[in-house]
């Protein structure tokens, strides 16, 4: 792997020994025993690993209006941890399957904002926690097509309707670092 600049010789001997199921639910909750040399001596221990799957990720914009369009929807997680559950995010879901990314990442900025895209440029693909979640996500920008018309609320999909789509102007967002250029 000498493409992959997380591989590390030291940390490639690291192999799980065991398995232990915990949960199988939405997530999939597993307690692991891992074994890898520490300072030279062997060393077990064990993690509890969470798994739902990988998935993609859109920033869509609007060059012309120089608009972002974000998705504001109930997050368990968020709900739980400050007692307010509402979030503002980029349209994602979950890849279904052995499914291509960005047929993913298409299918949920259409279901969870009714706009088609012009262009759909891959960013990076990560694991936005992987201590601990077994999630990879593919990062996408999408510029939506002003030739495709934006479909009315009614018409998507009953659990699409839970979200609410917001159009945030750039001078509104936290600045954010762009890499000089993006593969075209």
């Amino acid at each position: 792997m000498p493409d992959d600049p997380n591989h590390s010789p030291a940390l490639a001997a690291a192999r799980v020994l065991s398995r232990d199921p915990r949960h199988a639910g939405w997530n999939r909750l597993d307690v692991v025993t891992i074994e890898m040399a520490i300072r030279g001596a062997p060393a077990r221990f064990t993690r509890e690993v969470v798994d739902h799957g990988n998935g993609a990720a859109v920033l869509v914009f609007d060059a012309a209006q120089k608009t972002a369009l974000l998705v504001r929807q109930l997050r368990a997680g968020r709900l739980v941890a400050e007692g307010d559950g509402g979030l503002l995010e980029v349209p994602a879901g979950l890849v279904d399957g052995s499914e291509d990314p960005a047929v993913t990442a298409r299918r949920e900025v259409s279901e969870e904002t009714g706009v088609g895209l012009r262009d759909l440029v891959f960013v990076a693909a990560a694991y936005p926690s992987a201590s601990s979640l077994t999630e990879r996500i593919w990062l996408y920008l999408g510029e939506i097509d002003p030739a495709h018309p934006r479909a009315p609320a009614a018409a998507l999909p009953t659990s699409t309707r839970k979200s609410r789509s917001s159009t945030c102007r750039s001078s509104t967002l936290p600045p954010m670092p762009m890499p000089a250029a993006l593969p075209t």
